[in-house]
């Protein structure tokens, strides 16, 4: 699994997957390659199969945690932590979501170094 940084029209987003590619419609350009997350705490990220279902209005994983504003690694970070000290009032939904999303994160951050 990989991690890419693209260029939308204001903002930068983080995509991570098998093949970390963005939807043509959103006219997204590279700005760079197989980075580490961590480097890029305040970033939204999301993963490639699931952005494109976001994109046509399904709701998934991506779209929970963002009705939560969990959006970038340290969003995540400090959720993740909050659920460890047990100081996360969420739904039990919502808490397996951010723990699933973090443990991902996690892995793709140990396997680059």
């Amino acid at each position: 699994m990989t991690c890419n940084c693209y260029q939308l029209a204001d903002v930068q987003i983080l995509i991570y997957g098998d093949k970390p590619e963005v939807p043509e419609f959103l006219n997204a350009t590279l700005v760079a390659e197989n980075v580490d997350p961590s480097k890029y705490p305040t970033v939204p990220i999301y993963r490639t199969d699931l952005i494109f279902s976001s994109c046509l209005g399904k709701r998934n994983r991506e779209t929970i945690l963002e009705e939560e504003h969990v959006i970038s690694y340290s969003d995540l970070a400090s959720a993740y932590f909050l659920i460890k000290t047990k100081s996360l009032r969420k739904p039990k939904k919502v808490r397996d979501l951010i723990t699933d999303k973090y443990i991902e994160i996690l892995d793709l951050v140990n396997h680059e170094q």
